[in-house]
Parts: C-alpha cells; sequence; structure tokens
C-alpha cells in the first residue's frame, strides 16, 4: 500500500515538472517568434515598367513658396543711398526739415562716390534727389532758421546743399532762403549769413569756373502783382550787388518774377498759409559753365 502511495506522489511531481517545463518552453518559443518577425524586412516591389508615377506635391512646401516669394538680387541689397532718401522722406513726415536735408545730402554724398555706389543712378534720379534736399534746406532755413552767427567771410560755409556736379551730372537751379525785412530790399541777419554763405559756395564747390549767374526773386501773393515783381527784382538787384562786393568774377544778371512762381510744394497742406507765404520769399540761383 505505501509503495502505491509513493508512485503516485512521484508521478505528480513529474507532471508537475513536465508542465513547468512545457510553459517555459513556449514562452521561448514566443519570443523567438517575436524577434524573428522584427527582423525580417519587408521587400520592396519593383517598379512596374512604364512612365514613372507624378509626385504628390507637398502642400506645406507649397505654403512656404507662397509666403516667401524669390528674393531678386536688388531687393537682396538696396543700394545705401536709397536707404538715406526713404530716411529723408520719414524725417520730412515728420517735419524735421533739417534732418530731411542731411539725409538727403548724404544720399548725395554716396551716389557721388564710385565707390559706395558702382551703378550710378540716372541724370533724372539724381536731379530728383538734390530737388528733396535743396527744397528742404530752404524749408528748415526759412520755416526754423538757425540763430543768426556773427560770422566773418573768412569762416562763413558753404551750405552742403549747394553743389555745382554730382556723379558728372551739372546742377543748375539752387534755392536759397535769402530773407528780408518786410517790405524792404534790406537782409535781415539770417539773410545776411545765408549771402555770405552763397559767396562762399561761388567761390568753391566747382562754381569757380561758372562764367553766368542768374538770380531770380520771387515773392508771396501780398500786394499787387506789379509792386512784387518790382519788389522781388530789387531784391535780387540787392543780392547781386552783395556778391560782386565779395569779388564773385562771374556774370551776374537778375529777374525779379514777384508771386508768378510759387514754390512747388508735394504736400501743401502741411504747411500754414503763412508758412507757404514765407516759402515763396526765396531767390533761386541758376549757374551755367
Amino acid at each position: 500500500m505505501n509503495h502505491v502511495i509513493r508512485q503516485k506522489i512521484q508521478f505528480s511531481d513529474w507532471a508537475i515538472s513536465t508542465h513547468g517545463m512545457t510553459k517555459l518552453c513556449l514562452s521561448l518559443l514566443v519570443i523567438f517568434l517575436c524577434s524573428c518577425q522584427q527582423s525580417v524586412v519587408k521587400p520592396t516591389p519593383s517598379p512596374l515598367p512604364g512612365p514613372p508615377p507624378a509626385s504628390v506635391p507637398d502642400e506645406s512646401a507649397t505654403e512656404v513658396e507662397e509666403d516667401e516669394p524669390p528674393v531678386s538680387d536688388t531687393q537682396k541689397r538696396e543700394p545705401e543711398w536709397m536707404a538715406k532718401v526713404v530716411l529723408g522722406k520719414r524725417a520730412e513726415k515728420s517735419k524735421q526739415w533739417r534732418q530731411a536735408a542731411r539725409y538727403y545730402n548724404e544720399a548725395l554724398d554716396l551716389i557721388d562716390n564710385p565707390t559706395a555706389t558702382p551703378q550710378a543712378p540716372s541724370p533724372a534720379e539724381i536731379k530728383r534727389v538734390y530737388e528733396q534736399a535743396t527744397k528742404a534746406q530752404l524749408i528748415a532755413d526759412t520755416l526754423a532758421p538757425l540763430p543768426p552767427m556773427r560770422l566773418s567771410l573768412q569762416n562763413a560755409k558753404c551750405s552742403s546743399t549747394m553743389r555745382s556736379r554730382v556723379r558728372g551730372i551739372r546742377m543748375t537751379k539752387h534755392l536759397k532762403a535769402v530773407q528780408f525785412e518786410f517790405d524792404q530790399t534790406t537782409f535781415t541777419a539770417v539773410g545776411k549769413q545765408a549771402a555770405q554763405q552763397l559767396s562762399v559756395c561761388l567761390k568753391e564747390r566747382g562754381f569757380s569756373n561758372i562764367s553766368q549767374v542768374t538770380l531770380i526773386g520771387h515773392t508771396d501773393e501780398k500786394g499787387t502783382r506789379e509792386y512784387n515783381q518790382d519788389l522781388s527784382k530789387k531784391r535780387a538787384n540787392v543780392l547781386k550787388n552783395y556778391l560782386i562786393l565779395q569779388a564773385i568774377t562771374a556774370k551776374i544778371s537778375t529777374a525779379g518774377r514777384g508771386e508768378d512762381e510759387p514754390v512747388h510744394l508735394d504736400n501743401p497742406e502741411d504747411f500754414t498759409q503763412e508758412e507757404i507765404y514765407a516759402l515763396n520769399r526765396r531767390v533761386e540761383i541758376i549757374t551755367d559753365e
């Protein structure tokens, strides 16, 4: 009886051991099959004969191209003189006329320098920038003149705005705010300084070899047309006589236009009527070689 019980116990132990081994083997088999499945590379089907399939455009790439269009070489590097002109226009909008004149003059300096500007702008463009510079200087000297200084002819300075040539292009029309006492032919203190500067300019900056200078006087529209023409002519003659006394050797002629040729303003709405009157009281200088 004991022998039978001992055999049953041994058989039970063997069954339990066999069952454990079976579970272990199955677990190892599952791990092996999984690792084999991951290592198998799915073969790429060979392309069918015929034209290659059309590629599908990447929508995200297309959106980027629309947002950032190709930039030309000109846009990548804008000439420095053009950047100065933009700054001048911004200063004009803020009514910072003296600052605007400075930026325009810096643009002219860059244009006149072949190293800074290898490709010169057109003659029309150069003259346009010069006109912007002289007009901004005229407005600054008229509406916000600097305090008059007691200058002798030896230390009077020529305005950087007045130039005879820019990149080989002759500048013949120049504006100057030579101011006179109201309804008179006498210089104001600021007007005397402007006359001094003009005499220095006509001896320097390439003007020394000019043979003809024309001074054209202008007035505002106050008073009669005949009176204004006469007054503008007299004021131009006063400036002529002053320049002759300063040893300007060029032949000087004068003309009086009165109120007939008011200054052209791109934005007249930005000025009061009195300011426009003041700007019209000016002298134009025409130089010829």
